[in-house]
């Protein structure tokens, strides 16, 4: 390629820019950059993981809620969900009432794998 035809092609070079506005200003939590490496993980299983950790320590977030605001259903959530839990990054409790009957789950995201 001679000097006159480098001179003239354009170089596109995409940036991405930190925060132009404050996103963070609505809450924001800490993602493990392992679990997003984590090939073994679906990308639906790193959403959800992602939207659990950017709620930090609430505490309560409706399965519902999560559904609604990820656009999936219920089955899609529960099929990644149990994979964050085989994974070990969520740790899922059950909790039972005054009878003993089942209750309901409780999921802890946990920090050492």
């Amino acid at each position: 390629m001679s000097n006159i035809q480098a001179f003239n092609m354009q170089v596109t070079e995409e940036r991405i820019r930190q925060y132009p506005r404050n996103v963070l200003e609505h809450g924001a939590g800490i993602v493990g950059t392992s679990v997003m490496q984590d090939p073994n993980l679906h990308v639906i299983a790193k959403t959800i993981y992602s939207y659990l950790c950017a709620y930090g320590d609430s505490d309560c977030l409706p399965r519902d809620q999560i559904c609604y605001d990820l656009n999936i259903n219920k089955n899609t959530y529960a099929k990644y969900m149990k994979q964050l839990v085989d994974c070990g990054y969520i740790t899922r409790i059950q909790t039972r009432d005054e009878n003993n009957n089942f209750y309901r789950n409780i999921y802890e995201i946990n920090s050492e794998v």
